[in-house]
């Protein structure tokens, strides 16, 4: 009875040092997620900075141009200018703005418990990938 205990005692050791281990692992693939999804969103807002910033250029240089014109008197040219800074201040407030696909992923990594937080955090990797290369 005695060695039947002992080997109960050692099997039960092994099994708890198994789920430590099991355990920590988890945690450990857990802040990896996280470290990787906040370089992937400390990415996104860079370049979202760097897009804001070049359309800002590209408006003051239309602006420039428009004003430009309406004082040479090229009144036409610079009515077609205007639409394009129109065009220049809408695109401008898109890149400024979240899309809703943003908002959902965020929203479903915050409400997904344990290893489900992958699927939105894919999905936004994903999203990325895919505004950054097509």
């Amino acid at each position: 009875a005695r060695e039947r205990a002992e080997v109960a005692e050692q099997q039960r050791k092994v099994k708890e040092e198994e789920r430590r281990a099991a355990e920590q692992r988890l945690l450990d693939e857990k802040r990896a997620a996280e470290v990787n999804l906040a370089q992937l969103e400390k990415k996104a807002k860079q370049e979202q900075a760097q897009l804001i910033q070049e359309h800002e250029k590209v408006l003051m240089q239309r602006q420039e141009e428009h004003n430009k014109l309406m004082i040479e008197g090229f009144k036409d040219r610079a009515k077609g200018l205007e639409e394009e800074i129109n065009c220049l201040k809408a695109k401008k407030k898109e890149a400024e703005s979240p899309s809703w696909v943003d908002m959902v992923i965020d929203t479903s990594i915050l409400a997904a418990p344990g290893y489900f937080k992958a699927i939105p955090i894919a999905a936004k990797l994903g999203k990325f990938l895919w505004k950054k290369f097509f």
